[in-house]
């Protein structure tokens, strides 16, 4: 069940072990060139646009919660978000640089995707297109925080349903 940016890894690493099928949650999938490049970036060209802005000058990036303005609001407890900043390391801008392999044919393995609220809408829509189970939940990126068993619960349901 990856989650955000790791959603990009995924397709790799199922081609590595066996996987019965892979809930995406809230997370980026490999663009449709993936398919021709066998390879997809770890940022597109906007968003590579953006974390250069918040690069010092030794391409050092903030903690993630800094790159966002208030992020308060996805978080449910002033104590859960002092958790999750500290465990939080500073990536490198080139992390964002490299790119992932990507195995042909990923799409046809058996797949869900799980949204909350609009943050990855066409990333969702995508997983529709390839016959993918879907659900949204309202909430916002971090919604595992404020529901674990709900979003637990939505998982384990999408990972048994078959992609089509």
């Amino acid at each position: 069940m990856p989650h955000s940016n790791a959603g990009l890894y995924a397709p790799h690493l199922a081609s590595l072990v066996d996987v019965e099928a892979t809930v995406f949650v809230d997370a980026a999938l490999p663009g449709p060139e993936a398919e021709q490049q066998a390879e997809t970036p770890l940022a597109p060209p906007a968003f590579m646009d953006f974390l250069r802005g918040l690069a010092n000058q030794q391409g050092v990036l903030p903690p993630w919660t800094e790159w966002w303005g208030d992020v308060g609001d996805l978080f449910p407890h002033s104590s859960v978000r002092e958790a999750v900043e500290h465990e939080q390391q500073q990536l490198q801008l080139g992390y964002f640089a490299s790119r992932m392999p990507v195995p042909s044919g990923w799409t046809q393995r058996s797949a869900a995707y799980l949204a909350f609220g609009e943050t990855y809408a066409d990333e969702r829509e995508r997983a529709v297109r390839l016959g993918w189970a879907t659900r949204t939940m309202a909430g916002r990126h971090l919604h595992a925080l404020h529901d674990p068993a709900g979003v637990g619960a939505s998982i384990l349901d999408l990972s048994r349903q078959p992609s089509s």
